[in-house]
């Protein structure tokens, strides 16, 4: 009977246990003016052992404190309230919250609690101490950025604008975490706003590049264009700008060491010309490819999209190919010589080519060797042949075609008549044939 008395007890007492109330914090979080409160909870049976539940327990509770700091710091934050857009703010929300959550210290263990389904955690962080940790952090800062502000400041003096630029990039970096706290730089003595500084460092920096190029870049027929590489040149007042990234036409490029980039045929493979021969290719900098990967976040990437980067337009100018006529001529007669040279040329203009006045203004230049004879008469009609050779020669003077063309017969109520009908019925066929292969073979 003893026994049983004494069994009973143990059980009522497990039962007591096991039911005892949870504690007030458990039931509703505490509000606490002086600090920031973290409360926690995990089921059991969600994890496979003790020290599983009780680290998500934790995380949680610590998780409260980082998202009541960053509501305050998001509240504060001036880069907030000048976000570009609604996804951009909330990016730059999201990255103030995760930097909080992974720098959280200084916060203490209360208590914690549980039953036989769920573990509780209750931690809090004093805010005078938060402040204090804050202070710290937008000491070494501010320390760290301005380091990186006076490196990139030797970069500018030695013409490593690049390299300036991220310098710059890496101070404006530094200060995220603490652009709540109005961090500051001592310049000349006083105290000025550390991100405006860095601005105006970056404004004047930018403006010092310009893109060096003709205007137009190129002008001249599409055939010759395919054998040159225009360039562009990035200079500063103190050099030319190597490894700067830029986009070409939507093409992704670098300017040489020497500040340069060519710009080839690529850029024009794909692009029609404008009724009056012109494609514009326009020159952006891709800034994203100065931004280190550890600093690849909508902040910076807000602050380079407000900046005023180098961009220019290069004009390619496609002209209609100039030819120069060269005639040597060996007549029976006196016909004009000038018969076949004129009445070629007036045929070349409307092949939509352009004639030259010298050869060295010209993208072609055609030797034509001419001669007539008579071809026989019947009855009051007479007849005269021309005979025909061609060759035609690049602007480097390579020849790129000779040809001899069939004889050209034509008559007329005397031979000279019957000669120039000639000689304008060869230049009909000739100014054909040499349209033909220069549309052909030198696109």
């Amino acid at each position: 009977m003893q026994f049983m008395k004494q069994f009973t007890m143990i059980l009522l007492l497990g039962t007591t246990l096991f039911a005892a109330k949870s504690p007030d914090w458990v039931e509703n979080k505490p509000v606490i003016s002086s600090k920031y409160v973290g409360v926690g909870v995990a089921t059991k049976s969600q994890y496979q052992s003790k020290e599983e539940w009780i680290k998500a327990a934790e995380s949680r509770a610590l998780a409260n404190i980082s998202e009541a700091i960053s509501i305050t710091i998001v509240g504060n934050s001036k880069v907030t309230t000048t976000a570009t857009n609604a996804d951009v703010q909330s990016q730059i929300n999201e990255s103030i919250k995760t930097f909080t959550k992974a720098n959280l210290e200084g916060y203490q263990f209360v208590e914690s609690w549980e039953d036989k389904k769920e573990y509780w955690v209750y931690y809090t962080l004093d805010k005078a101490t938060w402040q204090a940790i804050e202070q710290r952090r937008l000491r070494e800062a501010v320390a760290k950025s301005q380091s990186f502000l006076d490196n990139a400041q030797r970069q500018a003096d030695e013409a490593n604008t690049v390299s300036a630029i991220r310098g710059l990039i890496q101070a404006y970096g530094e200060l995220i975490p603490v652009f709540h706290l109005d961090p500051r730089f001592t310049v000349g003595g006083a105290p000025v706003p550390a991100t405006a500084h860095l601005d105006d460092k970056l404004v004047s920096l930018l403006n010092t590049i310009s893109v060096d190029m003709k205007k137009p870049l190129y002008a001249g027929t599409k055939s010759q264009f395919a054998t040159k590489e225009p360039k562009i040149t990035l200079r500063t007042s103190k050099g030319t700008v190597g490894a700067f990234p830029l986009l070409i036409g939507g093409q992704k490029r670098f300017s040489g060491n020497e500040g340069s980039v060519g710009i080839g045929k690529s850029y024009v493979e794909n692009s029609t010309p404008s009724a009056s021969g012109e494609i514009t290719i326009p020159i952006a900098t891709d800034y994203e490819q100065l931004i280190a990967a550890n600093l690849a976040n909508p902040i910076i990437l807000q602050w380079l999209s407000k900046q005023k980067w180098p961009s220019a337009s290069a004009l390619i100018r496609f002209t209609k190919a100039a030819i120069f006529v060269e005639t040597a001529e060996a007549t029976y007669s006196d016909v004009p010589s000038e018969e076949l040279t004129t009445a070629l040329k007036s045929k070349i203009v409307e092949s939509g080519f352009t004639i030259a006045k010298y050869p060295d203004e010209s993208d072609f230049r055609v030797v034509i060797n001419s001669s007539s004879r008579v071809g026989g008469s019947m009855g009051n009609l007479y007849f005269s042949y021309v005979d025909l050779s061609w060759s035609l020669f690049n602007q480097a003077g390579d020849e790129l075609m000779t040809e001899t063309v069939p004889s050209v017969k034509d008559g007329a109520l005397s031979y000279d008549d019957a000669t120039i009908k000639a000689y304008k019925k060869a230049a009909l066929s000739l100014s054909t044939r040499i349209s033909s292969w220069i549309q052909e073979n030198q696109k």
